[in-house]
């Protein structure tokens, strides 16, 4: 289906009628104006008093963005990295944030079409028919509320027009990467438009597996959106929108080793523990521990993801003959993941399988009134509105055991008499666990400015919150070797929080906006799903606390030389208290509250066009970290004292983060425009131990990327045929670092250092794709 929706595109890109209707080239001088709803009412991006971001469909286009995770490519201070499975991708807005397989809540807050999206992995299938994506940094706990405790990524789809248009789009890629979407706006009558947008991908996968010949990461996915925007009367407008994806493949990423952490004794250790010549399939072959950067891996890496979800978001906006609206926002959204892996431990035997399934359910409902702008004789407007949300969250977890687990795993890693119980115990369904949760939130809020004078306002906002939380962990163990202690244990969390936010807003002219603004957020707490290993965990050690944060900004946003320059710049400090953290104990990750943590620096950003045909861009972020309490931290893997890393720089935190581009849109015969366009991206060096234990061996170097685009576009950009490319350069890099499982029982620990064998998930190698799009 794929192949020939692809094929299909192409040919009607090259075959774009003359008389097809596109959206007009921009013919300003100026930056151009976007318009974001961050404090809940469209504004030019320029007056709203936040450090926010914010780029257009056309922006994300130009910049190759076709992933979510593409975002951290163009937004500094922005990251979000995958590891082990496609469902653990972490978020993180001034280096902080969670991975989003476990039942912690995000730091981050994802809204699509204005509708929360509690969990990361709902948002990987795909970007299509996005007109805008919004990054707004710090603490959004006034209006946007629990778990956007240190910023909320705002994506919107674009709504259907009064115009037909049409839209066919077509890429063939490296490394198996085609990608194909057709997108169709209809105006059934004067007041109600349709608009369908579909899209297709697939890809090989960037690492090869020398056991089994495939390549690892391969995946397939289908996105779909519909909508229907209908003018009931002039003064009452519903839009409402649908959405289905799909997502296949093996769900893997084929981590390999850091091969400085690999010592003689430790690589001696593993192929001795892993006895080849005496595990059937591998005889003969010697399994090995290197490959820093080498997108080759030997080790049982195969694995099934089916990954499918709905969603439904109902906006209905009353426009009240007093200048004020109501709106009503109404969401719905279904996802299920299931992946299923080999091995998790990434050896190449066949010791024990991986199962895991993630099922969310959730709807929310949101009451709003607006003011208008001009309220008192334009001194003051207001926004204020009732919140409920509701989600219903299922993790579950199995595991089955090779028969190799016992007469090879065990058999040099333990006792005679653990080999015997392994193998006079089931070996299916070896270990078992199962988590649900319920989640009902409830929260008002209203926000309002006054204009004290021209130049001078004032915003204060104010938000309560309250969270129910029930739930049960139970976990069943039919083979003790699988090293998973039997359990069941209810749980419960109840907790309410006011957030708040205070403003200060100065214009000395009409080009420059100066801002000082504290405000506060909280992540909500919640359970640990991980099972326990020696025993029971039980519903105290089990339930962490909310994470609170508080944060102060100065800042300015400024326009110049006739809105040809813009430069925007914030400082900012966030204080967090209770900080969630999944780290590991040596077994398993398990998520604990971590201290207390400050996070400031600087954040700028700045457009040019010089020329109304270029461009540029640069944005750039500076991040002083550290933990101001932290004495109980994990102890590095081959220590059992626990650490103090008061003082330390946080992992995922780098010091220095950028971005930038250079755009030129020149002319051609016949209205044709060719286009050119180079983006860069740096990151200084951080650590990134996903074991919470700053293990200094996990220290990745800092690095720049490098991407471009080559465009020839038809009259009024009715068609398209493009060259693009990302990390030309070809830089290879750890996005995420972790321990080898099992390390101790593969004799894998330093004893002098503390350090053991460390695993990294890579990034992106060099991609290059041709593009062909057309419009009608």
């Amino acid at each position: 289906m794929l192949r020939s929706m692809l094929l299909g595109s192409v040919s009607l890109a090259l075959l774009a009628p003359a008389a097809a209707h596109a959206q007009a080239a921009d013919t300003g001088v100026g930056v151009e104006e976007v318009v974001v709803t961050a404090q809940k009412r469209a504004e030019n991006v320029q007056d709203v008093p936040i450090s926010v971001t914010a780029f257009s469909g056309k922006a994300l286009e130009a910049a190759g963005v076709q992933d979510v995770r593409d975002l951290r490519r163009i937004t500094p201070n922005l990251s979000l990295s995958t590891s082990g499975q496609v469902t653990n991708t972490r978020v993180q807005i001034r280096g902080i944030g969670t991975a989003g397989n476990t039942a912690i809540e995000p730091s981050v807050g994802f809204f699509l079409d204005g509708i929360y999206v509690p969990r990361i992995g709902a948002l990987l299938s795909g970007l299509n028919d996005i007109s805008s994506v919004e990054v707004l940094r710090g603490p959004q706990g006034t209006l946007f509320g629990r778990n956007a405790s240190v910023g909320a990524l705002l994506l919107r789809t674009t709504d259907p027009g009064p115009d037909f248009t049409a839209e066919v789009f077509g890429s063939i890629g490296n490394y198996g990467r085609n990608r194909a979407s057709a997108i169709v706006n209809m105006p059934i009558n004067e007041t109600l438009s349709t608009r369908v947008s579909l899209l297709a991908f697939e890809g090989d996968g960037f690492t090869r597996n020398d056991l089994t010949g495939k390549r690892v990461g391969r995946n397939k996915g289908f996105s779909s959106r519909v909508s229907v925007k209908w003018e009931i009367v002039p003064e009452l407008t519903w839009t409402l929108k649908g959405d289905y994806q799909h997502l296949t493949g093996d769900g893997q990423i084929a981590p390999t080793v850091i091969e400085k952490t690999v010592t003689p004794t430790a690589a001696a250790n593993f192929r001795t523990r892993l006895d080849p010549d005496q595990a059937g399939p591998l005889t003969g072959q010697t399994p090995y521990l290197t490959g820093t950067y080498r997108r080759r891996v030997f080790q049982n890496e195969e694995g099934d993801l089916q990954d499918y979800q709905t969603g439904v978001s109902s906006d209905l906006t009353w426009d009240l003959p007093s200048g004020f609206t109501v709106k009503l926002l109404s969401g719905y959204r279904d996802w299920h993941d299931r992946q299923y892996q080999d091995s998790g431990i990434y050896v190449p035997q066949p010791f024990q399988t991986r199962q895991s399934t993630f099922d969310s359910q959730s709807h929310s409902q949101e009451l709003q009134l607006l003011s208008p702008k001009d309220l008192l004789a334009g001194k003051a407007n207001f926004v204020a509105g009732l919140y409920y949300y509701e989600e219903d969250y299922d993790i579950n977890q199995a595991g089955d055991l090779f028969p190799a687990f016992c007469s090879v795993f065990l058999r040099n890693t333990s006792t005679a008499a653990r080999v015997a119980l392994c193998q006079a115990n089931p070996l299916k369904d070896a270990s078992k666990s199962f988590f649900s949760q319920t989640t009902k939130s409830y929260a008002a809020y209203a926000q309002g400015t006054y204009n004290i004078t021209e130049q001078l306002s004032v915003t204060a906002g104010l938000r309560y919150s309250k969270d129910d939380k029930d739930g049960i962990f139970r976990a069943v163990t039919l083979n003790p070797a699988a090293a998973q202690a039997p359990e069941v244990t209810p749980l419960t969390h109840n907790k309410d929080k006011i957030t708040y936010r205070f403003n200060v807003s100065y214009r000395p002219n009409d080009d420059v906006m100066l801002f000082a603004s504290y405000a506060t957020g909280f992540k909500s707490g919640g359970f640990d799903a991980s099972p326990g290993t020696t025993g029971p965990v039980g519903a105290v050690n089990r339930t962490f606390n909310p994470e609170t944060t508080k944060n102060y900004e100065v800042g300015i946003k400024s326009e110049f030389f006739d809105r040809r320059l813009q430069a925007n710049a914030t400082v900012y400090r966030t204080d967090i208290a209770e900080f969630q953290f999944r780290s590991y104990d040596g077994l398993q990750f398990r998520v604990r509250n971590n201290g207390e943590v400050r996070q400031q620096g600087v954040e700028f950003d700045l457009v040019g066009r010089p020329l109304p045909p270029l461009t540029l861009t640069f944005s750039a972020a500076y991040l002083d970290s550290k933990y101001t309490d932290f004495r109980g931290a994990p102890p590095l893997p081959a220590f059992t004292a626990i650490q103090d890393l008061t003082g330390e720089r946080l992992p995922f935190s780098p010091k220095w983060q950028g971005a930038a581009s250079a755009q030129y849109v020149g002319d051609l015969p016949n209205g044709m425009t060719w286009l050119a366009r180079g983006d860069m991206a740096f990151t200084s060096s951080q650590n990134l131990s996903a074991s919470g234990d700053n293990n200094p061996d996990a220290v990745q170097g800092g690095y720049a990327q490098f991407g471009a685009r080559l465009a020839i576009r038809g009259p009024e950009q009715r068609w398209e045929l493009a060259l693009t490319g990302q990390n030309l350069t070809k830089e290879d890099y750890c996005v995420v670092i972790f321990n080898q499982p099992n390390n101790a029982a593969f004799g894998l620990n330093n004893p002098a250092t503390g350090g053991t064998v460390l695993r990294c998930a890579l990034n992106e190698p060099r991609t290059i794709a041709v593009e062909a799009r057309a419009r009608f």
